[in-house]
């Protein structure tokens, strides 16, 4: 059963029912939001061929073949082997049908390639995107769709539409749970939030200490599980893909700049002297602001297959009172 995003649904609804103009939506959030869940309500009422694809860790070459697949199977067809994205929009742009396609997961793509490039390929797609053919992008790690949305990348300005989907709040959340008091429903609320994915595996039948006792304290548990890897991720994310946390080691100040060593946990290989981008927190006329780090490995890494390994780097940031 479908329930909140009333507001989202309705968004997706008008683009995916106008054709006055060219639709390309973004939709973006963390793991397990209910983004996948929206856009197949929405595509519900579309009225034309739905291609519904999730990327995979793969090759950029190997997610094209499952593209292509997706797309065969939803027109009714044997396996077509385009030679591009752009010949396979070619096609569909020719066929007397209207066709939603929805690339799902799209940072899987997106990271079988420099940086950019998959976005680049994606511009030129869209440029040519035939008038019968609306596109939805979908993905998980927001870092890397927030990407998407800054000036330099080949996709800036070209979404007709862009959805941060979020947890429910406490309106939405109550939903799942109609049957408890007031009092219940605020106190389920303040523990376990507005995660759809939580709130579906509640079981509220039990009490809300009973609920604790079997979701979140043992350390192997569904939602507990479920919460520390939904942060893990984006934070690996967040930092070049590979870093996961770490400590501010030694510090100083040396010709305008704050340079400090940051000891951290990675989960592939990294080589000495190999630079990555980290984000810190800084001070700057009174205020904190978000600013880059550039960071230098200082020895060679390789973490075990699902293990992650220490290594530290020297970074520096320039111009600032205090990270």
């Amino acid at each position: 059963m479908f329930i909140g995003r009333e507001k989202e649904l309705s968004q997706l609804n008008v683009e995916l029912s106008a054709w006055k103009h060219k639709t390309v939506v973004l939709v973006y959030g963390k793991r397990r939001v209910g983004k996948s869940t929206l856009i197949k309500e929405a595509a519900k009422k579309f009225d034309g061929v739905v291609v519904n694809h999730m990327c995979v860790t793969s090759t950029f070459e190997g997610n094209m073949e499952l593209i292509y697949q997706s797309v065969s199977e939803a027109i009714g067809l044997p396996n077509i082997r385009f030679g591009s994205l752009s010949e396979m929009m070619d096609y569909l742009g020719m066929i007397d049908k209207k066709v939603l396609l929805i690339i799902d997961e799209y940072p899987y793509l997106k990271q079988t390639k420099k940086k950019n490039e998959v976005d680049s390929y994606m511009q030129a797609v869209i440029e040519k995107l035939p008038e019968n053919v609306k596109l939805i992008l979908c993905g998980s790690y927001i870092a890397m769709m927030k990407e998407l949305l800054e000036e330099e990348n080949p996709l800036f300005g070209r979404f007709s539409l862009i959805q941060h989907i979020r947890d429910f709040d406490y309106l939405d959340a109550a939903k799942f749970y109609p049957e408890l008091s007031v009092r219940d429903r605020v106190a389920f609320y303040a523990v376990f939030g507005g995660s759809p994915y939580v709130l579906e595996n509640l079981d509220t039948r039990m009490t809300l200490k009973e609920n604790i006792e079997r979701f979140l304290l043992p350390e192997t548990s569904l939602i507990r599980s479920h919460i520390e890897n939904v942060v893990l991720k984006e934070i690996q994310k967040t930092f070049d893909v590979s870093l996961s946390f770490g400590q501010l080691s030694r510090f100083r100040v040396e010709q305008n700049y704050f340079i400090f060593i940051f000891i951290g946990f990675i989960t592939r290989p990294i080589s000495k002297g190999e630079s990555i981008t980290m984000k810190v927190n800084v001070i700057r006329g009174g205020e904190y602001v978000e600013e880059e780090a550039k960071c230098t490995a200082n020895n060679d890494i390789t973490p075990k297959d699902g293990e992650q390994a220490k290594v530290d780097f020297d970074c520096k940031v320039e111009n600032i009172e205090k990270v």
